[in-house]
């Protein structure tokens, strides 16, 4: 077993934190997480970030899925006070509110931030709330909706609460296309925009396994320029 300098994990966390008198932050003085500023605490080769083991040690259980976020904004504290239990959701309105994106504008992609901008999408914000919550541009947000960036084969796409369409209104435009109809007609009788026809006869939004994706684009007219 790997020895320590101090007895236990409680002892190493309170060993390392400086304690701000004005603010009551836990402030870490070790090292940190690259980007992100979270404290990080090795004790026998095993990594913990600081705040969830502080919210573990003097609050208790972490359940699946939550996030421990900051009332403060400060990602160095671990406070327990300081500390409580969110949503994905929540961790990124958090880390809105500290600035996080502000300060690293040009972070990259990856599948959590994939995840966590699909998952807002499932709870029904559009692309502009997604965008001022993440920082990320439309584009980028688009393509991630769209799966392809980091894609989520159980992903569905649906743009907006008011949008929506009934399983009823798809199956019957993909009837419309399978009975010959070509995509103008069936923007006319569905009343939608050509794009959105596009992508569900390309099974992009409202992904059907057992849809068999016969539409090929004429030339010229790609569903990247369709209206």
């Amino acid at each position: 077993m790997a020895k320590s300098k101090y007895p236990d994990l409680k002892t190493a966390l309170l060993s390392n934190i400086e304690v701000d008198p004005n603010t009551g932050c836990w402030n870490w003085q070790k090292s940190v997480v690259q980007n992100k500023g979270y404290g990080r605490l090795t004790f026998k080769k095993k990594e913990y970030h600081v705040h969830r083991l502080s919210y573990e040690l003097f609050r208790g259980e972490i359940k699946d899925g939550l996030f421990v976020c900051h009332k403060c904004n400060n990602p160095r504290c671990c406070n327990p006070d300081h500390l409580y239990l969110g949503t994905h959701y929540d961790n990124m309105q958090d880390r809105k509110r500290s600035g996080g994106y502000d300060k690293n504008p040009k972070e990259k992609l990856n599948p959590a931030i994939c995840k966590g901008i699909r998952e807002l999408n499932k709870l029904g914000k559009s692309v502009k709330e997604i965008n001022g919550i993440t920082g990320f541009g439309k584009t980028t947000i688009n393509r991630v909706l769209k799966n392809e960036r980091y894609p989520d084969k159980n992903f569905v796409w649906k743009k907006s609460r008011a949008d929506n369409l009934t399983e009823n209104q798809v199956t019957k435009i993909r009837e419309l296309h399978d009975a010959g109809h070509q995509n103008h007609e069936i923007c006319r009788i569905m009343g939608i925009k050509a794009r959105r026809v596009a992508d569900i006869l390309k099974n992009i939004n409202y992904k059907d396994s057992d849809y068999d994706v016969t539409w090929i684009p004429e030339p010229g007219k790609s569903a990247a320029r369709s209206k």
